[in-house]
């Protein structure tokens, strides 16, 4: 290789570290670290004002709360154009939080040798001369002997948190001289901060990554083996949930809601192999995915199941015995003492669709399902009935009664008011669900980061305390006993907290 070649790659070389030193400047830089850290705080108030993964019609109904729905029809075709509306799993933003993650770890590997030698390096004494110059000192003269001022010094001390003391032996080169410290790793509690950070970002990352979280409707009844994304997609699971059952329980003389809770059941392989009744707080985890109850709703289908329970009671306000009922084509309609349902004879269970007839047994008097309103409400006006809202705020079921083929009687029965459950012939029909209308909303997600992200807010509880609440301390101390009484000086600084240390060191100059 020429002369000429050689001066050429080592040029090529040298130009190569130059650029390699000033990407690490811009990242090793705090002012970098502002710059991210204030496009990532923008990007998140963004996404808070931008609804998330909703369709477009709910996107610009919660966009024209702040803009008006004439400029949120013409904005948020372009957000979403632009992926502000999915946001936080668009490939910008986790490359925001890779870019600030990569930052504070270059800031850190660039900053910590020099305070890791801080750290690692043992306090020493330094010249009377300094001593007398720091800004945190104390001197004062002790009527006793040195031996005595000095072994109280180090009680002292002790006391104080400081456990490891230069001179407490008499190893020093002056016996005469003190030295010591605490705190030194909490020197460290910045970059212990930098790495939670780092690792709340990860945890993040991961579940953009390998994590999901999705909606689902089901009917009471159905079941569903796939999700559907919050960006529309659907997901497949390798189970199925099916909803057995969903319950609502209302505040007493109201419409609102107490509560409400699906019963579900996780099917694989064609087997049930999970149960749980879940509610708001209280999902059912399988698989490391985790179900939640969200919400629910209503929508009526004429082959729901009308439930009632039928009860015989005498004169005198006895149960009485229910004789088995059936449909007018022969099908049993109720459950018979010793059945699955566990009844007793006295209480048994009627299951009906929309439009089918039972009779009550020894008259020829029969039933017949005609009306169903959800929510069951009186027009102050007309007087009539009325559908208050699609929810079974307020459930009530028509019932026609016939004899001999003539209406003889007709009225409504309500799940909640006891006293329209009275019938003729001594008989209670209680209505107590109808099921198969009711849908429940389900939040399903996996979330595999989250341990790592937990972690590091734990370990970020704990840099704050280090960077914030404690500090690296030193205390020198000189003793001089060539004129009486005993001359004492104190010095001592800190990385941080310096009025803290100055009242340490009062204190210790009191209790000599």
């Amino acid at each position: 290789m020429s002369k000429k070649e050689r001066a050429e790659e080592q040029k090529s070389g040298s130009a190569e570290e130059k650029r390699i030193d000033k990407i690490w400047q811009i990242f090793s830089s705090v002012k970098t670290a502002i710059v991210l850290f204030v496009i990532i705080s923008v990007s998140s108030i963004i996404g808070t004002v931008v609804v998330q993964n909703a369709p477009l019609d709910q996107g610009i109904e919660s966009l024209s709360k702040f803009t008006g729905d004439a400029l949120a029809r013409k904005l948020y075709p372009l957000i979403a154009d632009m992926g502000l509306s999915d946001m936080y799993g668009s490939w910008w933003f986790a490359s925001l939080l890779f870019l600030f993650a990569l930052n504070i770890t270059i800031c850190s590997i660039d900053r910590l040798p020099k305070v890791w030698k801080i750290v690692k390096e043992p306090i020493k004494p330094i010249p009377v001369e300094l001593l007398a110059k720091m800004p945190v000192r104390h001197e004062f003269g002790v009527k006793t002997d040195i031996a005595s001022v000095k072994q109280a010094l180090i009680s002292g001390l002790r006391k104080a948190g400081f456990k490891k003391i230069s001179g407490a032996e008499g190893a020093s080169a002056d016996r005469n001289y003190i030295c010591t410290e605490k705190g030194r790793y909490t020197r460290l509690g910045v970059y212990v901060v930098h790495f939670s950070i780092v690792l709340i970002l990860a945890g993040a990352m991961i579940n953009t990554i390998f994590g999901f979280s999705s909606q689902i409707n089901i009917m009471e009844g159905d079941s569903s083996s796939s999700v559907v994304l919050l960006n529309g997609k659907e997901r497949e699971l390798n189970f199925a949930i099916r909803c057995d059952d969903f319950d609502t329980e209302y505040y007493p003389n109201s419409g609102r809601p107490r509560s409400y809770k699906s019963s579900l059941s996780i099917i694989k392989n064609s087997k049930e192999i999970a149960r749980k009744n879940i509610d708001v707080n209280d999902p059912l985890i399988f698989d490391g995915i985790k179900i939640y109850q969200a919400s629910y709703g209503f929508y009526f289908r004429r082959d729901a199941d009308f439930i009632f329970r039928i009860q015989k009671i005498n004169d005198r306000g006895q149960k009485g015995t229910v004789p088995d009922l059936r449909t007018p084509s022969g099908v049993p309609v109720f459950d018979g003492a010793g059945s699955e349902s566990g009844l007793s004879p006295s209480l048994q269970t009627l299951r009906l669709k929309y439009g089918e007839t039972f009779k009550i047994p020894g008259t020829n008097i029969t039933g017949k399902v005609v009306d169903f309103n959800p929510s069951f409400a009186i027009d102050q006006n007309t007087g009539q009935p009325y559908i208050r809202e699609k929810q079974m705020s307020n459930p009530a079921v028509g019932v026609e009664f016939y004899e001999k083929g003539a209406l003889k009687d007709a009225k409504w029965i309500f799940k909640r008011i006891p006293d329209t459950w009275k019938v003729m012939e001594g008989y209670t029909i209680e209505f107590v669900d109808l099921w198969g209308v009711q849908y429940t909303t389900l939040l399903v997600n996996r979330m595999p980061g989250l341990p790592v992200i937990y972690t590091g807010f734990i370990i970020l509880s704990i840099g704050l305390y280090m960077a914030f609440f404690m500090s690296h301390q030193k205390i020198w101390i000189k003793l001089s006993e060539k004129d009486k009484p005993v001359k004492v000086l104190i010095a001592g600084s800190a990385n941080k907290g310096g009025e803290g240390l100055k009242r340490k060191i009062e204190r210790l100059a009191e209790d000599i």
